[in-house]
């Protein structure tokens, strides 16, 4: 086979069109490990934003929500509901302890209230029957609420 210039006759591919013969750009995947600090970042970043919203008794309240990322979203509606039942009341995070149930992997949210105690049960009871009970679900038994006083 002879060469043409005008046709690039002859050659496995065309002359001048190196595009043609050049592998297409790879896409790299994530590598496991990057995959996991990217996910790990992105839970660290909402836990962050939780903070805003929660009073973080102690750092297990972290360690429990980086293995259990679903609490999040849950603790975010939750404070949402919580507002509309006590508003302007905070609400303390803490590790569940052994006289809080055997299962201390989960969290425990305190709202901490300045309502006298009668008043503040009453509003619970409406709490839960209002949305909490209805979330018990999705919290897997991991997350409980109830009152704290101030």
């Amino acid at each position: 086979m002879t060469y043409n210039e005008s046709t690039s006759e002859g050659l496995p591919w065309a002359v001048g069109n190196t595009a043609s013969f050049l592998p297409a750009p790879l896409k790299r995947k994530p590598h496991r490990k990057e995959a996991h600090t990217l996910l790990n970042r992105q839970v660290e970043e909402q836990i962050g934003s939780l903070k805003q919203l929660y009073i973080f008794g102690d750092d297990e309240v972290k360690h429990i929500l980086k293995k259990h990322p679903f609490l999040i979203q849950l603790l975010r509606e939750a404070r949402n509901e919580i507002e509309r039942y006590f508003p302007d009341t905070p609400v303390l995070l803490e590790p569940a302890t052994e006289s809080e149930g055997a299962d201390t992997d989960r969290v425990v949210g305190f709202i901490m209230t300045n309502l006298d105690p009668d008043t503040a049960i009453e509003i619970l009871h409406r709490f839960d029957r209002g949305w909490w009970l209805n979330a018990l679900k999705q919290a897997q038994g991991k997350l409980s609420m109830t009152l704290g006083f101030r």
